[in-house]
């Protein structure tokens, strides 16, 4: 997630140069000098909500991308995805106070979050507050530490654009929980379990687990759903057959934040065909028995959960066939897939 957390913030342009050179790769940095501002900018907000009375530290989270396996994590099935480039930033200290303090750039009011209280607040629903009482929530729930802090945060990752915005800001709130109060031994997969457990209980956002493992682990990952509770990453190096290629986001002018019902129907579909076949979910489908009874399905189901059936079946096996091209450095199979 971040090369530089947990030091102390006493030499900006160090951090700066780490910063820059971590996207290096990705073709996604910023110079040195763009770096620079973004932590000053960091600097100056967080000084106008606090007292400058400990060391801060710095904590990046990244945004990520689906290459292949859409809509599967719900299900069962398997995803293609990488962490990207782009990021949300943070400087952050350590009060001992029961009270989070959060800005976030271009967001109004900071938040303020009782830890006292670790229980859903209906109010919060659908707003950064919910994600950061949920992370804490999980963190007691499993017997770790929480405890004060005062942080601002700046984005790179434009909301609503299909980058997990809300993940990195999930990640980042639990990786600042991680080194400031224990040590930094929380694992990547126990951050992720904490992102979408906020985000399912607290923000209102029915969605799987791929986007918080994907921005907790890093790189590009090939992971089976098989098992919900203990789902199996496999790094997958791209490197030879991704040279020379890069992904391109396109702003439509559109958004999907205000999409939840939208995005709640996709798993309600498809748990709807599974539940037919007589399963819980699609993963347990064989494909071929839910072709033979396609017309006797189509008698009491809508065409959309049919189509999103056959999306997931199609949408595994291309995950897997994209993560084998990877593997084998074979360009031209990989993008037969894409």
């Amino acid at each position: 997630m971040t090369a530089y957390d947990g030091l102390e913030m006493n030499h900006l342009d160090r951090y700066a140069a780490a910063l820059a050179a971590l996207r290096t790769s990705s073709n996604e940095g910023l110079p040195v000098s763009g770096e620079s501002d973004r932590l000053r900018g960091l600097l100056s907000r967080i000084g106008e909500i606090a007292a400058d009375d400990g060391p801060l530290r710095v904590f990046s989270s990244p945004a990520r991308t689906e290459i292949g396996g859409n809509h599967t994590d719900h299900q069962r099935g398997c995803v293609l995805c990488a962490a990207v480039g782009l990021d949300t930033l943070a400087v952050a200290r350590a009060t001992g106070a029961q009270m989070v303090v959060l800005s976030s750039e271009g967001m109004g009011r900071p938040d303020r979050v009782d830890l006292r209280k670790t229980d859903p607040q209906p109010v919060e629903a659908g707003h950064s507050a919910a994600l950061i009482r949920g992370v804490a929530a999980w963190f007691v729930q499993h017997g770790y530490r929480i405890g004060g802090f005062v942080a601002a945060t700046t984005s790179r990752i434009p909301r609503g654009a299909g980058l997990s915005s809300s993940a990195a800001f999930e990640l980042l709130v639990a990786r600042i929980f991680n080194n400031l109060y224990n040590d930094g031994r929380i694992s990547p997969v126990e951050m992720a379990q904490t992102g979408q457990y906020a985000e399912n209980r607290y923000f209102g956002m029915p969605c799987g687990l791929m986007k918080q493992r994907a921005c907790a682990l890093g790189g590009i990952q090939l992971i089976d759903f098989g098992e919900p509770l203990c789902p199996v990453s496999e790094p997958v190096d791209g490197a030879a057959a991704l040279a020379g290629l890069s992904i391109a986001v396109t702003d439509t002018g559109g958004s999907h934040a205000d999409l939840t019902a939208a995005y709640a129907s996709i798993p309600h579909d498809m748990s709807r065909v599974a539940h037919a076949m007589g399963v819980e979910v699609l993963a347990e489908v064989d494909p071929a028995a839910f072709d033979a009874r396609l017309s006797m399905l189509a008698d009491t189901l809508s065409d959309r959960a049919l189509l999103r059936a056959l999306h997931f079946f199609r949408e595994t096996r291309r995950a897997r066939a994209l993560a084998d091209a990877l593997r084998a450095g074979d360009t031209p199979a990989f993008l037969e897939q894409v």
